[in-house]
């Protein structure tokens, strides 16, 4: 693989994870349009990177056309980190004290 072609699939990965960063607890929902405006990619380059997402269950349709919410596979993402994470295992003594302490 080319240095270039490196840089370009670096490039996408970036665009696809910025369409991932602009989902909030506040707009769980977005249309093409608003992600495009977020990421400042163009709509045909944000509807591209829309559809790999999708077909990897990152994001599914939202019902409306053209809408978007996080798909399962952050799921799957979010329950392997917690499984795993130091921070959990970390805090789990506290936990245990606090759920002694309170009932």
């Amino acid at each position: 693989m080319s240095n270039e072609r490196a840089i370009q699939g670096g490039q996408s990965v970036d665009r696809a994870l910025d369409l991932l960063l602009s989902f909030t607890v506040e707009e769980p929902v977005l249309s093409t349009r608003e992600l495009s405006t977020r990421t400042g990619l163009s709509e045909p380059t944000a509807r591209r990177l829309i559809k790999a997402l999708e077909r990897r269950e990152f994001l599914v349709a939202d019902g409306a056309r053209g809408r978007y919410r996080l798909g399962p596979a952050m799921i799957r993402l979010g329950g392997t980190l917690l499984q795993y994470d130091d921070l959990c295992s970390l805090s789990l003594p506290e936990l245990k004290e606090l759920r002694d302490l309170t009932g």
